[in-house]
């Protein structure tokens, strides 16, 4: 096992006031905002940070500055609250009144302007504005009051960390669950990486966790502080440490800068495999100034080393391997720890019978779908126009050491078209409100499966007392030499038959199965009454002869 921990120092174009304990922001012209929206106006002091970039909610500042709000026109008698250690003490431009008590502000005409506010101690204010009359919140703004901005920038767990599995790629959320990712940008002068400022990272869900051997990860990560905004500066080192036989190596650079729009900044590095074709599952701890911001799980699967086969499809006679109509075999593929492999016959090396001296099955095809699935399909041949039936078949197939792969024994079946067939129901007798299923067997001439392309032609299916819950059609085929369809049995009690009829080469008549269906209620039914009423009458009948023979004999 090895840990291997890499940092990036970051170098960008920014100045940072952080050391004096003083940010300055630019507030977005009032003409611009909505009715009523907060923002943090420029001539604030002692504004440790707030997440204004993406709407205002959060500020922490000193609690020997001075903060203050700059706000849109509003209707006129529209207030401005705020609850603990921060009071109102000023106001400009705009017109209105500062209640006695210093915790609301009334406006007075539908000027913009700005609304002044001063802590009175360390702890924590909300600020909230109101629509004239109704009491109801536009914007609330919940604010820290610190001693100093020392460790306000930290970064924290609101830092993203992503796998991906394209170099120089971010996946977005809009991107999650697609195919696509967003391009990042590497300066060929700087060796930076830069986002646009409206495709910014903003997801921890990876695009992907699973690798294939020999495959490379790619690791991002953006760190943002407490108040979400990207951690800038040189103060900032990045690292990945990683368990398990893995390499990290640093993607190039892990900054950028876009002269004239936000700047936007992440790292890049590169996760593999340490062992060739080995396989191994690592978690890796990304960190910014040695704090964990994020943790992930990746998967690296290993050579292939099993081979698992399962028959799918019934052939058909005299059908080659890669035309309609042939036999198919479903395949899974794992490594020595059991992880699924990706079907990719590039990667494993060509699949192959393990025996082409069969007289019923001797080539196969790889199946057209298989470049990209999980399951894979390979096709078998049919030989002969007049044979069926069974025969053990195995592929096998050699991995990237060169080792052989054999996987197990599988049937597979070669069938022709019907000519006889046979029909049963799981069960003789049913209780009203159970389902039923109906059997249907088909045989070709050689009294062996038919084929799977052999559909229900002429199909009349009847079943008294029962209703199917999806009706038979003509243009239904046979799967593994059988079909099966599904009946809700009705409320009606009585004996019923079912009658099944298919076109076949024999011309068969139509296959009859005695049903009965049973009440489900539990108690006395309406036959158990009538039965009990013959045989009353019965007993009395039986009572009125020997009374009269008993007459006669007097």
């Amino acid at each position: 096992m090895s840990n291997k921990t890499i940092k990036q120092r970051i170098a960008v174009v920014a100045v940072s006031a952080l050391a004096t304990g003083l940010l300055s922001f630019t507030s977005a012209p009032v003409a611009n905002a909505a009715p009523g929206a907060m923002t943090v106006d420029s001539g604030s002091l002692g504004v440790c940070a707030s997440d204004s970039a993406a709407g205002l909610t959060t500020i922490a500042m000193q609690k020997s500055g001075s903060l203050i709000i700059a706000l849109a026109a509003s209707a006129s008698t529209d207030t401005v609250k705020v609850t603990g250690n921060l009071n109102i003490t000023g106001f400009a431009t705009i017109g209105g009144s500062i209640a006695t008590d210093q915790k609301k502000f009334t406006v007075s005409d539908t000027t913009a302007g700005t609304i002044t506010f001063t802590p009175s101690a360390s702890g924590t204010a909300v600020i909230y504005s109101q629509t004239a009359g109704s009491g109801s919140n536009i914007q609330t703004v919940n604010v820290t009051i610190l001693d100093s901005c020392a460790g306000v920038n930290n970064p924290t767990a609101n830092s993203f960390v992503q796998t991906v599995q394209t170099a120089d790629r971010i996946q977005r959320a809009a991107d999650s669950g697609t195919t696509s990712l967003t391009t990042i940008t590497e300066s060929s002068t700087t060796r930076t990486y830069t986002q646009s400022s409206s495709l910014v990272m903003n997801t921890s869900v990876d695009a992907k966790s699973t690798f294939a051997n020999g495959a490379t990860a790619h690791v991002n990560i953006m760190g943002r502080d407490a108040y979400k905004n990207i951690l800038v500066g040189a103060d900032y080192s990045y690292g990945l440490s990683c368990t398990g036989s893995i390499s990290v190596n640093e993607k190039d650079s892990n900054s950028g800068f876009i002269p004239g729009v936000a700047s936007q900044y992440i790292a890049q590095f590169t996760v593999a495999q340490n062992t060739a074709n080995a396989p191994v599952t690592t978690v890796c701890t990304a960190s910014i100034n040695n704090v964990t911001v994020g943790t992930k799980t990746i998967v690296f699967t290993g050579d292939l080393a099993k081979i698992e086969a399962v028959m799918d499809t019934v052939g058909a006679q005299n059908t080659a391997a890669n035309a309609t109509g042939a036999g198919a075999i479903k395949v899974k593929l794992f490594d020595s720890a059991g992880n699924r492999l990706d079907y990719n016959q590039a990667g494993i090396g060509t699949i192959a019978l393990t025996d082409t001296n069969s007289p019923l099955v001797n080539a196969i095809n790889i199946g057209t779908n298989t470049t990209t699935s999980v399951t894979g399909v390979v096709n078998y041949n049919c030989v002969g126009a007049g044979k069926s039936g069974a025969v053990p078949v195995v592929l096998k197939a050699t991995n990237a050491a060169g080792a052989t792969i054999s996987a197990n024994s599988v049937t597979a079946n070669c069938g022709g078209a019907l000519e006889t067939f046979t029909a049963s129901l799981d069960k003789a007798v049913y209780n009203t409100g159970e389902v039923a299923t109906l059997t249907i067997s088909g045989l070709d001439a050689n009294g062996k499966m038919v084929n799977d392309t052999v559909a229900m032609t002429g199909a009349a299916i009847s079943i008294g007392g029962m209703t199917a819950v999806v009706a038979p059609s003509t243009a239904d085929t046979f799967s593994g030499g059988v079909k099966k369809y599904t009946y809700k049995v009705d409320t009606t009690t009585g004996n019923y038959v079912a009658s099944v009829s298919l076109t076949s080469g024999s011309a068969q008549a139509a296959v009859t199965i005695p049903v009965t269906i049973k009440s489900s209620t539990v108690g006395t039914t309406n036959e158990d009454v009538l039965k009990s009423i013959v045989a009353l009458i019965a007993s009395i009948n039986k009572q009125i002869q020997a009374l009269q023979k008993l007459i006669l004999r007097r």
